[in-house]
């Protein structure tokens, strides 16, 4: 392992890295002599018609919050880890809001999935060292373990980094895998990076028509020719073609129809489902008043 900031090298068959370098290919700005087949001259035809990308491509710049659940066995050779990990996640532009030390790797499953539930936190980075042993204890705790923190990364929608060295592995092969951790970090905050692109194309697709503040038919704001509608049923104001929030009084609480100001497509969202929310809650009360009475 290194020592301060220098290197941690991993063993691998291809090449070794220093902490918060790219230790997998990746397009990454500092491993531009990483060159695949598609991204040749000779090759890149045959994908011509086809949108090949590799996570976290193209938003280096996205800041991920980060937390980390680290065993408290081996602290000397967990500390190394953590530093590891630390270093890689700057070198990326990104940090640690979180470090919550647990027994073993056994416990850590619950501390992630709380983690996993914040809203504040982008991904989490397991951190650990199942030893070889005399028994078939570790084997038992890594089958038991991996599969949780997949099941919860896929039930969360949040990456969970593996910087679980192990199980089987003897100390001398510990000591050569520190950088495990920083290839955990590195694939958590470039996978986080992907999801969060995919949320805001999902949230406004590229060249799609957005609506501001759609107005409910038969309200006010609706105006009388609706009446009578589903009250379910949705007239929107001015069509935009990019994120927005309409500012100067489109909406039930506005009434009337003005210009929209592209800002952020969520506070949009939030407010139509609050509006449907009201409305299905209008719409139940009349129930709730005669099955009260009888």
């Amino acid at each position: 392992p290194g020592t301060g900031s220098s290197p941690a090298p991993l063993e691998q068959s291809y090449t070794f890295h220093t902490p918060g370098s790219v230790g997998e290919p990746t397009p990454a700005p500092d491993a531009a002599a990483t060159v695949f087949a598609h991204q040749t001259e000779a090759e890149a035809p045959k994908w011509a018609g086809c949108n090949v990308t590799h996570v976290g491509e193209g938003h280096e710049g996205v800041p991920i919050r980060l937390a980390a659940v680290i065993g408290e066995f081996h602290n000397v050779l967990m500390d190394q880890c953590l530093e590891d990990a630390r270093l890689s996640a700057a070198a990326m532009g990104c940090e640690f809001t979180d470090v919550t030390w647990v027994p073993g790797t056994y416990e850590a499953p619950l501390v992630v999935r709380g983690f996993l539930q914040r809203g504040d936190v982008d991904a989490v980075v397991v951190i650990g060292y199942i030893e070889a042993g005399s028994t078939l204890h570790g084997e038992e705790m890594g089958a038991t373990c991996s599969p949780i923190f997949k099941a919860l990364e896929l039930e969360y929608s949040k990456p969970v980094g593996m910087g679980v060295i192990g199980p089987g592995a003897t100390a001398e092969q510990a000591a050569k895998r520190v950088a495990y951790a920083g290839n955990a970090t590195r694939a958590a905050i470039r996978l986080a990076r992907h999801l969060k692109a995919a949320a805001s194309e999902r949230a406004c697709p590229q060249g799609a028509t957005i609506w501001p503040r759609a107005l409910p038919v038969g309200s006010a704001a609706g105006g009388a020719a609706a009446s009578g509608s589903s009250p379910l049923w949705w007239r929107s104001a001015t069509p935009l073609t990019a994120p927005f929030d309409a500012r100067e009084g489109v909406g039930p609480l506005g009434g009337g129809r003005s210009r929209a100001v592209p800002v952020v497509a969520r506070a949009a969202r939030q407010e139509h489902a609050l509006q449907l929310a009201q409305l299905a809650m209008r719409r139940l009360a009349p129930g709730a008043a005669r099955n009260a009475r009888a």
